[in-house]
């Protein structure tokens, strides 16, 4: 399981990183890192919302916009490109981004 929670964060990153790259673009401002060791895991207060939470607080401030606004482009971007071998599902919930587990 630690694996997948690695490879989550992983993709959690990458996107998070295209959603800056493409913030900066748009804004034509400076590049902005976003810093993988900034990226929190936790778990759903309802399993049924996932197995892991990641929430967006921690970037809103560097990215310039809402929480729920940066959940719903990393759901959308994730979901668009293929998932990582083992997660079947990205999607947010308000600030954060779920993530569930393929259990086949």
């Amino acid at each position: 399981m630690e694996s997948l929670r690695q490879t989550a964060k992983d993709a959690v990153h990458a996107s998070l990183q295209t959603f800056a790259d493409d913030l900066c673009r748009e804004k034509n401002i400076e590049t902005i890192v976003v810093p993988a060791e900034s990226i929190i895991i936790e778990n759903p207060p309802n399993p049924a919302l996932g197995d892991l939470a990641f929430p967006m607080f921690p970037f809103a401030k560097i990215l310039r916009a809402a929480p729920a606004k940066i959940a719903q482009s990393l759901s959308r971007t994730m979901e668009q490109k293929a998932l990582p071998e083992g997660i079947s599902a990205a999607v947010a919930e308000g600030p954060y981004l779920n993530v569930r587990y393929d259990r086949a």
